[in-house]
């Protein structure tokens, strides 16, 4: 998660617009992850499968474009709201070295143990 420090280090919220697009970030995280989900889903059923290669790629494109827009955001209350989106579509997509990877980065301990409740995966 060094690539959130950096950016965390390097950018602070001053002004009213750049907290507003941080909150248009957000809600872009919101729509892609909601309407990847199904993708996420064929393609975590049968990762290996020729039909499923074609939601493999939605779902790989919105996770990369997700977390290229959480990166923009310096909130860490709205950077960790993003985080659970992408970690439950990671999840879903059975991508658990991902999930593993961003659950990491959540400062929120209520998003985190959240996550560790609904998916009793071994993240640490």
């Amino acid at each position: 998660m060094s690539w959130f420090k950096h950016f965390q280090k390097n950018r602070s919220p001053s002004s009213p617009a750049m907290i507003d697009g941080e909150r248009q970030a957000l809600n872009k995280i919101i729509n892609m992850c909601s309407v990847a989900t199904a993708s996420a889903e064929s393609a975590g059923l049968n990762p290996h499968a020729d039909e499923t290669k074609g939601a493999k790629l939605r779902f790989e494109s919105a996770r990369r474009m997700s977390l290229q827009l959480a990166q923009e955001i310096t909130d860490a209350s709205q950077r960790d709201a993003a985080l659970e989106l992408i970690v439950e579509l990671c999840m879903k997509a059975n991508d658990v070295q991902t999930a593993t990877t961003l659950i990491k980065g959540i400062q929120t301990a209520t998003i985190r143990e959240r996550l560790l409740k609904e998916y009793p995966v071994d993240f640490y």
